[in-house]
């Protein structure tokens, strides 16, 4: 990165120059699955090791999380937890509205093509702050 050697996993700033070196008859390992930041990059190194062992399991490795958001309906609410959600950079991969059977407000459940914890608990800080959202729950996939 900028003329220097730095591991894989390493956080890539913008604006930072890479050259990838790679070795004939060399193939991505599972642990790259954790570093690993795009959705994107993540499927080729699942169709690569695919290849490489032949059955490899999909769930050894998070590849999503799920939010659970109680809220009181109003006007505009979905366009407000949704581009929220854009603004974090974090892209929509489902939605469901849930209304279990005794709740107050129904469950919006998004699940998000993240597993970054660190991203996911700041976008339920700025997810709370939001008119009508009563609460806010997450689990990684």
């Amino acid at each position: 990165m900028n003329g220097t050697f730095v591991p894989l996993n390493h956080a890539l700033k913008s604006g930072d120059v890479v050259e990838i070196l790679t070795q004939k008859n060399k193939k991505p390992s599972e642990g790259w699955l954790g570093f690993i930041k795009t959705s994107v990059a993540r499927e080729h190194v699942k169709a690569s090791l695919n290849k490489k062992h032949g059955s490899f399991v999909a769930s050894h490795t998070p590849t999503k999380a799920e939010l659970r958001i109680a809220v009181k309906d109003r006007l505009s609410l979905l366009k407000d937890i949704s581009g929220m959600i854009a603004h974090e950079r974090v892209n929509i991969i489902g939605f469901t509205i849930l209304h279990p059977p005794g709740s107050t407000y129904p469950i919006n459940r998004i699940e998000c093509a993240t597993t970054d914890k660190h991203k996911i608990e700041k976008l339920v800080l700025k997810l709370k702050q939001i008119e009508g959202v009563k609460e806010v729950s997450y689990k990684i996939l």
